[in-house]
């Protein structure tokens, strides 16, 4: 029987939510790098959305290496969410 790695099967959902969040007491730790690294490295995220509103996120993403190229007023679920769509450069990688 093969084990299921959890960290494994959360990280693929994280590339289908497009998204993920760290409870604020876990920030700091060094969490969202490591997941993040995982994913640009062991999965090939290149492209990610983030809500608008939440400039912490914003601002850990521009610090791993991405840029805005597109801004959309609503969710793609049509709510009144602005989305940032981010995408890394090769150039811009900050994953060591």
């Amino acid at each position: 029987m093969q084990r299921v790695n959890p960290l494994l099967s959360w990280v693929q959902q994280v590339c289908v939510w497009r998204c993920f969040s760290l409870n604020r007491k876990r920030v700091d730790l060094g969490l969202g790098r490591r997941l993040l690294t995982y994913g640009i490295e062991g999965l090939g995220i290149r492209e990610l959305c983030v809500n608008e509103q939440n400039p912490l996120a914003k601002g850990f993403y521009e610090h791993m290496g991405f840029e805005c190229f597109k801004w959309t007023e609503l969710d793609e679920q049509g709510n009144p969410y602005p989305l940032l769509y981010m995408g890394l450069t090769a150039l811009n990688a900050k994953t060591t």
